[in-house]
């Protein structure tokens, strides 16, 4: 059976029930949410039009505090994502070759004469 290519570009990428975002969209997001992060630091280290109000300084570093949070929760997640894929592809190799009981046959019948080549009495 031969992958094709899903919405997040990647082979098995997306099963039938598939999530409403792919591995693509949230990268984007995560790369969106860290210029918006990135932004919000240099705005805040130039501009100083928060600092006369506690709550605008608050609510302001707030915000970036929840930016930079979802974009470690998006990182997590495609970290996640990356172990998952390389799970099931393991168990794909696995299941085409020891898996196999063809292999596996063909294996043990090897074994079995291994031993009698090797005799050399």
């Amino acid at each position: 059976m031969k992958p094709t290519k899903s919405v997040s570009g990647f082979p098995n990428a997306n099963s039938p029930g598939s999530p409403i975002l792919s591995q693509r969209q949230w990268r984007k997001a995560g790369a969106l949410t860290i210029a918006a992060c990135a932004l919000l630091a240099w705005v805040g280290a130039k501009a100083h039009f928060f600092l006369d109000s506690p709550i605008l300084c608050i609510l302001y570093w707030g915000v970036f505090l929840a930016l930079m949070a979802l974009t470690f929760l998006i990182v997590w997640l495609d970290v996640r994502h990356i172990r998952l894929q390389y799970a099931l592809e393991r168990r794909n190799v696995f299941r085409e070759t020891l898996g196999d009981e063809e292999f596996r046959k063909s294996l043990l019948k090897t074994q079995e004469q291994a031993p009698k080549q090797n005799d050399i009495h």
